[in-house]
This record gives structure tokens, sequence and C-alpha cells, in this order.
């Protein structure tokens, strides 16, 4: 029997969960010693400049990425031709990023070196964000995911070396950074390969355009996940300095464990939404996934506000030990940041993303403009403020545009219990100390497990009948990815009835465990 749904988005899960641990543990390894090492000005700056590249990204290069994976998803896609257009289009935002790069030389008082660091960065992680994505769409998600491993090893290395024993500073980080995304394209652009599509003699104009049309819209949503927090950086350091932006980088670091958390669901979700997109019990399958990705959401968020202040106190230099003091409304931001990721993709899975782009510029002027009042007001916590507020009118949003896409119920009295236990562990951050607080946070970790023990037993069960069915022998079509081609075949049709029985099975049982 070929692949079902809930075993193939657990494959997919596993890999691009390999990638993204990889990249979290580096990024928790890297941060004592760069809170060390840098000055709060540097880390400030660097921190500047990773979040600049990864706002210009999406928008010189028409995210373009998102469209070949989308499009390569489907059943005998061209990919030799999917792979052209995203190489044209890549190949103009390089030309565009060299002349910002140019423009901002001449016109600005930046450091050289970090305009064209930056520079050099963007144009790596285009072409590895590329050959990635493309790799994932045909179904190789293991070339995807030790890519992502790849660059993280490099990454650490890098910046031990360059960093840390050499005292390279701010340079050493940033040649680090782009010495990293260039081992990642090496692996990937080797293991696909991909001159064995570049050859092929096949370009579709109409391609071009439906590509393009659909990946356009995306530019804002993918600005929108960056950009607030670029937009956010911007004004803090106009009004507080870069020492001020350093703090913040750092209180966003816990956030961050959340947020890559999410997104390992997130980007499984993506492929399995898309596949599942014209299926006739699509509602059904949708429901179930996002109660489970909204719990598991709440979760992790309140696991790492019971352990935030001894965490941070690990994590960070003494210079930042108040950062902490931003951190629950950035672990609530994450929360509804990454639900409404969930909701756009049923704008990607139906390619409709223009709903993507009309919410992401009312959140986007939202978030700016609640920078521009609150950050001279009331310093960093302004900042964090928006964030906020932004993602909760982002969900409010995405929810009126998604649910005329895919119609599907919404538990909300349990998700509004764990949003309150969440708010109600922040507060006590701010309010107790000592065992008090230790002893609260523990009470409230064990109420927010207790409000979703059903979805967390329902995926307890569903782990379990997983395991069960690998055991009896249900295949996987995943087995030989780095075979090359075994990947790209889609299920066979004999065995479609027996699947959509194992389907409907499934989605009662889970739906089951979670009422």
């Amino acid at each position: 029997m070929a692949t079902n749904r809930f075993q193939r988005y657990a494959i997919d899960t596993v890999a691009v969960g390999l990638n993204s641990m990889a990249s979290g543990v580096v990024l928790i390894a890297l941060l004592p010693m760069l809170t060390r090492w840098l000055t709060p000005s540097e880390y400030g700056l660097m921190d500047l400049a990773q979040v600049s590249v990864a706002l210009v990204l999406p928008i010189l290069f028409l995210n373009i990425w998102d469209g070949v994976m989308r499009f390569s998803l489907d059943q005998g896609a061209p990919h030799a031709a999917i792979l052209k257009v995203g190489l044209l289009i890549v190949s103009i935002g390089i030309t565009g990023v060299l002349v910002l790069g140019i423009v901002l030389s001449a016109v600005t008082d930046l450091d050289p070196r970090l305009v064209w660091s930056a520079v050099g960065l963007a144009v790596a992680m285009s072409c590895r964000s590329l050959l990635s994505e493309f790799a994932r769409g045909m179904g190789r998600i293991w070339v995807y995911s030790i890519t992502g491993i790849v660059v993280s090893m490099v990454l650490l290395v890098g910046a031990v070396v360059l960093v840390g024993v050499l005292r390279f500073g701010l340079t050493g980080i940033l040649a680090a950074l782009i010495a990293s995304e260039v081992c990642g394209i090496s692996w990937v652009a080797l293991r696909l390969p991909v001159w064995k599509y570049l050859v092929k003699n096949t370009f579709d104009w109409g391609l071009t355009r439906r590509m393009v049309k659909y990946a356009g819209p995306t530019t804002a949503e993918a600005a929108a996940w960056w950009g607030i927090n670029m937009l956010n950086r911007f004004f803090v350091v106009f009004y507080l300095g870069t020492a001020a932006n350093g703090v913040l980088a750092a209180a966003s670091k816990i956030p961050s464990i959340a947020t890559t958390g999410s997104l390992v669901l997130r980007q499984s979700w993506r492929m399995s939404a898309a596949r599942e997109y014209e299926s006739e019990d699509r509602a059904d399958y949708y429901s179930a996934m996002f109660t489970i990705y909204a719990s598991i959401q709440f979760l992790m968020v309140s696991v790492l506000l019971a352990v935030l202040k001894p965490l941070m106190a690990l994590l960070v230099g003494p210079a930042m030990g108040d950062a902490w003091r931003y951190v629950p409304f950035l672990l609530l931001g994450s929360v509804y940041s990454a639900i409404s990721t969930f909701l756009g993709v049923n704008n990607e899975a139906g390619k409709r993303t223009l709903g993507l782009l009309l919410t992401t510029l009312c959140a986007a002027v939202t978030g700016l403009t609640l920078n521009w009042i609150l950050i001279p007001r009331i310093g960093l916590m302004g900042s964090v403020i928006s964030t906020l507020a932004a993602y909760v009118l982002l969900v409010a949003l995405r929810l009126h545009f998604s649910l005329k896409i895919a119609p599907y119920r919404i538990e909300w009295k349990p998700l509004a219990l764990a949003n309150l236990i969440v708010i109600a562990q922040g507060a006590a951050l701010y309010i107790l100390s000592g065992w008090w607080l230790f002893g609260v946070e523990a009470a409230l970790l064990i109420a927010c497990v207790v409000a979703r023990f059903s979805v967390v037993r329902g995926l307890f069960g569903f782990a379990g009948q997983w395991w069960t069915s690998r055991r009896g022998g249900t295949g996987s079509s995943s087995q030989d990815e780095d075979e090359g081609e075994g990947e790209e075949q889609s299920m066979p049709e004999a065995s479609e009835a027996a699947d959509e029985r194992v389907r409907l099975e499934q989605i009662e049982q889970i739906e089951t465990e979670i009422q």
C-alpha cells in the first residue's frame, strides 16, 4: 500500500525537523558565544544585517522558491521548466541586489564591509533557497533536510574559528554566514544533480507567468514574517541605538525556539495541504490538523515560559541580563505568528495568494504605526507590544480569508483557555520570584497540558498507529529518495481506494481523540 497522508506528513515532519533542529541547536550554541565575543553594538549590527537580508530576499526575488516548491508538487510537473523559471527570476534578483549594494555604498555612511557582506549573503541565500525548495517540491525531502544540516554545521565551525579563535568580530561572523550558504548550495547541487535539468531544452513563458502570479503575493507574506521584526529593529536603532537592538535580538532568540518548532510543522503542512487540496474530506483533515497545530504552539510556549529565567541566565551574557523582560510578549506573538502562517497555507494550497497580500499589508501597517507611537514612549517594550498586536490582527484577518477557501471547525474554548494560561505564566514572571515563581509556573504548565490533554493523547495514539503500520510493512514512498526518481512518482492508482479508506478511518480516530 502506498504511504497515506498522515504517514507522509510524519515523514516530512521528521525530515524538516532534523533540518530545523540542526539550525536551532547551532542558534542556541552560538548565542552565549556571540554575546560574549561581540559587543552589544556589533551583535546588533549582525542582527540588523541578517534581518535586512531576510526582508530583501522575498521582495527582490519575488519569493520565487515558494512557487518552485508549490508547482513542483503537482502531478506530472515539468521540473526542468520550473527550475529554469526559478533561475531566471533569481538572476534578475541578484542584479537588483548588486545595484542596491552600489547605491547604499555611494549615498550612505554604512560600513562598506557590512553592505557588501549583506549583498554576498543575499546572493548566496537566494541560490540555496531556490535549490533547496526545488528538491523539496520534487519529493527529495532528505536532500532538503541534510542541506540545512550542512549549512548549520559550517556556520558553527566558521563562527568558532573566525570569531572565537581569530577574533575577526563582526566581519568574521558575516563571513561564516556566507560560507555556510555556499556549502549548502554545493551540497544540494551535487545531490540532485542540477545539471540534469539545466541541459534539457525546455522553457515555458506561460508557466513563468503562472509562477510569478502565484509567488508575487506570497512576497508580502514572507516580508511580513520577517518584515515586522525588521521594522522593529530600525525603529529601535533610530530611537534607542544599536546596543538596545542587541538586547532585543538576544531576547528574540528564545521565541525563535518556538518559531523553529512551528516552522517544522508549517513546512510539512504546506506540502500536505497542497497534496490533499482536491480530496473530498479536505475540511475534516484540515480541522484535525489545525487543532493539533495550535495546541502544540501553546504547549511549546508554556514550557519555555516555565523555564524562562534560568534559561536566559544560562544563554545570554551579563550585559544583556534584563533581556528576559521582553520575552513573554515575543513568545505569545510567536504563537499568533504560527497560527497565521498555518491559515495562510490554505491560500497557497489553492494557489489563491492575493488574500496573503491583503492581510499582510494590514498587519505590517499596524506594526509600523504602533512602533512609531510606542517606542519613543516606553522603549523596547513598545517594540514587542507592536509585534504582538500585529500578529493578533494577522490571525483575525487570515481567519476571514482562510475559512472561505477551506471551511473547517475551530475549537474556540480550549484555545482561549490555553491562551489565558500562557498570559498568566507571563504575568507571573513579572510579579513573583524564587520558589513562588517556580511553583506557579509549574502549576500553570500542568494546567496547559491538561487543557490540551486530548490532543496530546491523540498524538501519542497516532504515533503508535504509525509505528505499527510501519512494522507491519506499509511501505514508504520516501525510502528511496536519495536514489533519485522514486519519490517523484505519485500514489499508484490501484491502491487509491484502499488509501482513501485508511485516510477516513485515521481522520475519524484523531477527531475522536481530540473531541
